[in-house]
């Protein structure tokens, strides 16, 4: 039996002893811009992109918002009291205050604002709570002689 392949398929290297390198392709970037920014990312490479510290979840029925803040991992209600015992706890008609979710009471755990972006800002702050707040003691009451 001989070497030979079947008739009409001979290899490359009986008729070229040297294989021909494949035409190289010439690569173009899509847009122009690309190269410089693909050089610009290998200097600085982004690490993490920048996210809100807060995010706001989209209002309740009851007018109330949930903030959660991601930084701390904590999620808080800003909400304006509706029941009475909120009202004898210390509650203030008209006032947006702050709570984390997982509180519970009535008692106001933070100051009142006049507004919920007022809240919200004081929560981004980071000064919400009653007991960071140094509050300037009361003044005694005027007394008024006749």
């Amino acid at each position: 039996m001989s070497n030979s392949l079947p008739s009409g398929t001979e290899t490359n290297s009986r008729k070229n002893p040297t294989p021909m390198p494949a035409p190289r392709r010439r690569w173009r970037p899509v847009a122009p811009g690309c190269l410089k920014a693909l050089a610009m990312l290998l200097q600085n490479p982004v690490t993490s992109s920048p996210v809100p510290r807060l995010h706001l979840a989209p209002v309740k029925t009851a007018g109330t918002l949930i903030v959660h803040d991601r930084t701390s991992g904590e999620r808080f209600t800003i909400y304006t009291p509706k029941y009475d015992a909120q009202f004898r706890a210390g509650h203030r008609s008209g006032r947006w205050y702050a709570r984390p979710v997982q509180s519970i009471g009535a008692k106001p755990i933070s100051l009142g604002f006049a507004t919920a972006k007022e809240a919200v800002d004081a929560l981004r702050k980071g000064h919400w709570k009653l007991d960071e707040i140094s509050v300037k003691p009361a003044l005694k009451a005027l007394r008024i002689i006749w």
